[in-house]
């Protein structure tokens, strides 16, 4: 992990991210930015975190909305989940499948989540996509800074399409990911 300015760069989510450019295409830098932003947003609320923590938030981070891309679907959760289970199983880290697994699950979740790195995760998420006004209480002076750091790139304008498309197909099934 290297840092730009006072936020870190995951050279992890990089390199996880970049064997599925292609499927991603335009969309590649708004999402790797998007995961990077998402990942700095939750070790900041994981002070006494180990580093076998920061590693399973870097690889859920990456993985946690590929499967819009690689499965062309708005139902992406599960395949995100495969997605980050094979790269776990192909790193013999398969004891992390039930934690990366649920903090991906539980990302949209309304409810909130039992797990510590899935609760953390999932206020960052929410905390990026409504671009820093809901979501954990970060200051939103630093949530700007982490955007500069980290801009969009087309990440918002993206999810906004894939949303007004999918509720246009989708009327009564508008967002699948969102769980209670």
């Amino acid at each position: 992990m290297t840092s730009t300015s006072s936020f870190p760069i995951c050279a992890r989510i990089d390199e996880l991210l970049h064997p599925h450019r292609e499927a991603l295409g335009a969309d590649y830098q708004g999402l790797r930015n998007h995961c990077q932003r998402v990942y700095a947003l939750t070790i900041i609320q994981m002070p006494n975190a180990s580093l076998d923590d920061f590693e399973q938030v870097a690889i859920a981070s990456a993985y946690h909305d590929l499967g819009i891309w690689t499965h062309l679907t708005f139902n992406y959760l599960q395949p995100s989940i495969q997605l980050a289970c094979t790269y776990l199983c192909q790193i013999k880290r398969e004891e992390w499948i039930p934690t990366v697994s649920t903090i991906i699950l539980d990302h949209h979740k309304i409810t909130g989540s039992k797990g510590f790195l899935a609760e953390a995760f999932r206020q960052a998420d929410l905390m990026d996509i409504s671009w820093g006004y809901l979501g954990h209480k970060y200051s939103r002076v630093h949530f700007l800074k982490l955007q500069a750091t980290f801009p969009p790139a087309g990440f918002y304008r993206c999810l906004m399409i894939m949303c007004a498309k999918r509720l246009l197909s989708h009327p009564w099934s508008p967002f699948p990911m969102v769980r209670l």
